[in-house]
C-alpha cells in the first residue's frame, strides 16, 4: 500500500496534496515508525538536526515512506553483511535554499559495478527485494523538485543524500510554487 501512495503522489504533477512539513516532524516520525526494526536489529542510530528547524514543502506521507525506504535499505544490508556493531548516521543540513538529508549506514556498501541500476524500478540485488525501494525513493524526491544521490565507496557502507527545496529559504523566494521550474 505504502509503495503504491508512493507512486500515486509521484505521478500526481500539479495536483499533489501539499503542506509545509518540519524536517525534524518528518525525521522523528520516520524513525519512530522504523523503531522496532531498528531495536530489534541492534542499531544504534545516531541523528544530527540543525537550529533552527526547516521547513520544506511536500507531502509528509510520500516523504516518510521514502526516508524509511532508506532506513529499511540499511538495517536489511548491515544484516546481510552480518555487521558487528550496526550504525545508521542520519544528518541534516542546509546550504543556500536546500536542504540535505543523509542517510548513513555501517554496511557493506554498494558494488560499483551496481551503482548505475540500482534506482531503476525492479532492479534488485537482493532475493527477497522487489527492485522498487530506490526507485520509489528517487519518484518521491523528483516529484519534491529534489534530488538523491548515492554518495560511498563498497565496503564503506552506503550513502545517500536527499536534496529538497526549502520552504522560505529567503524574502524574495515567497512566491516559488510546488511544479514550478
Amino acid at each position: 500500500q505504502q509503495v503504491n501512495d508512493m507512486l500515486l503522489f509521484s505521478k500526481s504533477g500539479k495536483e499533489q496534496v501539499v503542506v509545509p512539513i518540519s524536517i525534524d516532524e518528518l525525521i522523528d516520525d520516520s524513525v519512530n515508525a522504523m523503531e522496532a526494526l531498528i531495536d530489534n536489529s541492534n542499531t544504534q542510530l545516531n541523528i544530527t538536526l540543525p537550529e533552527p528547524k526547516l521547513q520544506i514543502l511536500g507531502n509528509k506521507n510520500a516523504l516518510n515512506g521514502a526516508i524509511q525506504n532508506l532506513l529499511h535499505n540499511a538495517l536489511q544490508a548491515m544484516s546481510a553483511g552480518r555487521v558487528k556493531k550496526p550504525l545508521i548516521t542520519i544528518q541534516l543540513y542546509s546550504q543556500e535554499s536546500h536542504v540535505y538529508l543523509s542517510v548513513k549506514d555501517n554496511g557493506p556498501g554498494i558494488d560499483a559495478k551496481i551503482r548505475e541500476k540500482i534506482f531503476k524500478p525492479f532492479y534488485t540485488s537482493s532475493s527477497k527485494g522487489t527492485g522498487l525501494g530506490l526507485a520509489v525513493v528517487k519518484s518521491v524526491v523528483g516529484a519534491h523538485q529534489g534530488e538523491v544521490k548515492l554518495i560511498n565507496q563498497a565496503g564503506c557502507g552506503a550513502h545517500f543524500v536527499i536534496k529538497l527545496p526549502l520552504l522560505n529559504h529567503g524574502v524574495t523566494s515567497h512566491n516559488t510554487k510546488v511544479g514550478e521550474d
